[in-house]
């Protein structure tokens, strides 16, 4: 199988979730083979190993040049196929947009694809292997393909247990790409006392009280969707190819990322 990159550059602007600052994204066609982002003038690899933190997000950084919250992106690119691009970044936090990967995605469609010779090598777990932490788990089996079962429990109505199966990113653009990011109204104070959630809001965000959602769920099981593109955008720091079958239990960006860590070491 043949790389896949943009036929032409294309431009997204607005906030960062969590700065609250706008940022202007640059995505170039690119025929290195590779996922780089560039912010003044560093090229920063889109890898695990320069993964500088997991804390409600998922940041990549290099020579003190850091890129926040680039999960929804990545799982954008993984969902369309994507293996070569150059991401510019004018600012210092990925937009949230409307907290889904679905703007992305299809400004990438509005843009066009186009081959190119280099392709990546499918990432996959050569062995069965599972990660415990703190009551969360992840199982990651191989497979000649890629299949997610995620399972989500909060102490909030309609979160005590939601859970989704994916099994082909043929399906990404209608069961995954529109799934917002969540956020609970009681963890509010604690985010922004930690400098976090400055551009939250209902318009880019599911919110929940303790008596439900507060704004109007795209599916019954958003939150546990949100959790597969989150996953696919963490696991494609290995490969925008990834393969495997993996069982997730009350995962986060730590728990996903360890994993990366784990099967890059295979």
């Amino acid at each position: 199988m043949r790389g896949k990159t943009l036929k032409s550059t294309l431009s997204i602007t607005g906030k960062g979730i969590h700065t609250g600052e706008e940022t202007r994204v640059f995505i170039h066609p690119s025929t290195s083979g590779k996922i780089e982002f560039k912010r003044n003038g560093v090229i920063i690899p889109a890898t695990i190993s320069y993964v500088v933190s997991s804390e409600h997000g998922t940041d990549i950084g290099k020579d003190g040049i850091v890129i926040k919250t680039i999960e929804h992106l990545m799982s954008a690119i993984v969902g369309a196929g994507l293996t070569s691009l150059l991401i510019e970044v004018k600012g210092v936090e990925i937009p949230i947009l409307d907290g889904s990967s679905l703007p992305f995605l299809q400004m990438f469609i509005d843009a066009g694809f186009e081959e190119i010779d280099l392709s990546p090598t499918p990432s996959r777990p050569t062995r069965p292997i599972t990660i415990k932490s703190e009551g969360s788990l992840i199982q990651a089996l191989p497979f000649d393909g890629f299949s997610v079962t995620y399972v989500v429990s909060y102490p909030y109505p309609q979160l005590y247990m939601q859970f989704h199966t994916f099994d082909s990113m043929s399906h990404y653009s209608e069961e995954i790409a529109p799934a917002r990011t969540f956020g609970i109204l009681e963890w509010a104070d604690e985010l922004r006392e930690k400098g976090l959630i400055k551009g939250a809001s209902i318009e880019n965000l599911l919110l929940y009280n303790n008596k439900g959602p507060v704004n109007e769920p795209r599916f019954k099981n958003e939150v546990a969707r949100h959790k597969i593109l989150d996953f696919i955008g963490d696991i494609g720091l290995l490969s925008t190819r990834p393969e495997g079958n993996y069982f997730i239990i009350k995962g986060g960006h730590k728990l996903h990322l360890k994993l990366a860590e784990t099967l890059a070491k295979e």
